[in-house]
């Protein structure tokens, strides 16, 4: 898990994380292939995959259900990394002037409070929701190449975690 910790902090190639951690290379490309087949983290640029060289980031959607036996601080870490480029995403739109200028956008927070069955219920839809933006991007892509559009560049993130309880909720 050390791997995904380090990537969760900032993009690193194997031969980086071995470099810090005095782990063998080997070990470290061996690791760091599977957590890519698992879905856990991604290269930045697809064409180097499974390199020594090859430098990843998490993944921007953390596989549901989990398929690999992370710890909750890990797993906490792990979306909380999500989050926050989520937020650094938000904030160069903001500074680039683009944030709002679409009348389509939108933005929702909401507090629950579930029961067990309201929690997988709300997972499925997120999943559901994750699968059908996928077709999109791939239904885009094609027809931005056909037409030869740019397209607009855009961000998309859905979250569902357990909060804070109300009396331990800073703002």
């Amino acid at each position: 898990m050390e791997i995904l910790e380090r990537i969760a902090t900032r993009p690193a190639s194997p031969r980086q994380i071995s470099e810090a951690t005095g782990e063998p290379l080997g070990r470290i490309v061996y690791h760091t292939a599977v957590l890519h087949r698992t879905g856990c983290v991604r290269p930045v640029d697809p064409a180097s995959a499974e390199s020594s060289d090859c430098v990843y980031e998490l993944a921007t959607l953390l596989p549901s259900p989990p398929r690999l036996s992370l710890s909750d601080a890990t797993r906490g870490h792990l979306l909380a990394s999500v989050l926050r480029r989520v937020i650094e995403h938000a904030m160069a739109a903001l500074q680039a002037g683009v944030l709002g200028r679409n009348p389509d956008q939108g933005a929702s927070c909401e507090s629950l409070l579930l029961d067990q069955q309201g929690w997988h219920e709300t997972q499925a839809i997120l999943e559901d929701a994750a699968e059908r933006i996928a077709q999109a991007k791939v239904a885009a892509a094609s027809r931005l190449a056909e037409s030869g559009e740019p397209g607009t560049p855009t961000t998309v993130a859905m979250a569902a975690f357990e909060s804070a309880p109300d009396g331990e909720r800073s703002g």
